[in-house]
Order: structure tokens, then sequence, then C-alpha cells
């Protein structure tokens, strides 16, 4: 019975110790949770930042890709209001070019020239087919005013010399150096320029269909020699004119 009772003191005093050995006080345990709280606080706001940038930036990705397809959408309603309409006739296609030119929009010509034969350019009447300088859909047209490179486009009447400009330069003296949105005469697949060079426009585009903006004279002290005339080739693919040419005329020696 002795023993018994000696054991079981044992067992009890052997049970307080383990007990008290593992418990913290409670200071200690506050302690612990509040660098469990700090630890967690910090965390949250790292996540919080983290959070606010990423939301500036998809906000900043929303609105740029919202005026990407504004930008698209108000190019494909340009291009849809102006491209070549099936059935139009040759000479409203021709009204649409001429305006198109004087504005100088080569966004809405890009749409306007035959995607696979582009658009040559004649300084004088007589086509070279071989020689004059031909523009393509794409970077060629979007780019025909920003461009300095020079092309040699043919040669001054008179004196020979080489026509040796940027398109900038040759729109102003071989394309609309002229009012041709406001001409005098319209010829619609009819010569109605003449002058010593040989006009062979039906020759140099068989199969093709042109329409002449032509200005008898703007000077009346010259007589009618200063005409001007500015004539487009056509090109009808499956009811749609696609422009291949613009053929500059004027008095020549």
């Amino acid at each position: 019975m002795k023993l018994k009772w000696l054991l079981l003191s044992f067992v009890l005093i052997l049970f307080v110790t383990t007990t008290g050995c593992d418990q913290s006080s409670p200071e200690e345990n506050l302690n612990d949770l509040r660098r469990e709280l700090s630890a967690e606080r910090s965390r949250n706001q790292t996540l919080e930042t983290t959070l606010m940038e990423y939301s500036d930036t998809i906000n900043d990705l929303r609105l740029t890709i919202k005026d990407k397809e504004k930008i698209i959408s108000d190019l494909e309603d340009s291009q849809l209001k102006t491209a070549p309409v099936l059935g139009n006739s040759l000479l409203d296609e021709a009204l649409n070019v001429i305006d198109i030119l004087k504005e100088q929009d080569v966004t809405t010509l890009n749409a306007f020239v035959s995607p696979d034969r582009g658009v040559r350019f004649t300084p004088y009447p007589y086509v070279d087919v071989d020689e004059d300088v031909v523009f393509y859909v794409g970077s060629d047209i979007h780019t025909l005013f920003s461009d300095n490179t020079e092309h040699l486009w043919g040669y001054f009447d008179g004196t020979g010399d080489p026509i040796e400009m940027t398109f900038s330069d040759y729109y102003l003296r071989f394309v609309y150096d002229a009012d041709f949105a406001n001409p005098d005469i319209i010829g619609i697949n009819q010569v109605v320029s003449f002058g010593n060079t040989i006009q062979n426009v039906a020759d140099a585009y068989p199969g093709d269909a042109f329409v002449e903006f032509h200005l008898t004279g703007m000077d009346p002290a010259y007589e009618g020699m200063d005409w001007r005339s500015l004539t487009l080739v056509f090109e009808n693919d499956n009811g749609l004119w696609y422009l291949v040419g613009v053929i500059h005329g004027e008095w020549t020696i």
C-alpha cells in the first residue's frame, strides 16, 4: 500500500513537471500573437500594393485596347465609305480619286489603288510603261508624302534634264499643279487635251478605262497655251474600279 502511494506521488510529480516545461507564460503567448499579427499585416500590405500595381496596369491596358479598337474601327469605316464601290460608275470613282489627290489623303488613296498592279505616275502625256515610277498598295502609298527618296520620273520637256524629285515635289509639279477638282472639261475614255507630245494612254493601258480632267487655261494672256490635264486610268475588277495610272498633261515643245 505504501509502495502504491509512492508510485502515484511519482507519477503526479512527473506530470506536473512535464506540463510546466511545455507551457509558456501569458506574456510570451501575447508577444507571439503580436509578432504573427504584424507579419500578417505586412504580408497583407504587400499583397494590396501588388494588387494596386496590377490594377493600374490592367486599367492602362484596357484604355490602350479601347483606343486601338477605335482607331481600327474608324479606319475600317473610312475605307468602307470611300473605297471603290461595286456598281459605281467610272466617273464616280474618278471624282472620288481627284478629291483624294487634292486632299493628299494617302490612307484613302491606298484603298483605290489596284492591289495587283499598283499605280503608275507619268509626268507628260506619253506613258513609258517600262520607266515610269510605280507605287504599290501598302507602305509605298502610305509613305508617299513622308518619304524623302528622290525618284527619276522622266525628263523635263525642252531641256531634257532629269526629273529627280521626292514625291512631295513631284506632286506639286506634275500631279496637282492646278485645280483639277474643278475642271473645264471632263473626258471619259476620250482624249481632250492636245499638244506636241503623243498621247498614248490607250496603247499603254489596253483594256483599261480613263477619265481626263482638263483645264483650258489659267491665264488669259497665254491664250490657252497654259492648259493642264490630269488623266486617271482605271482597271475594272469584277465591277470595282481601281486606279492604275496618273498621267499629267501640259503644253510641250
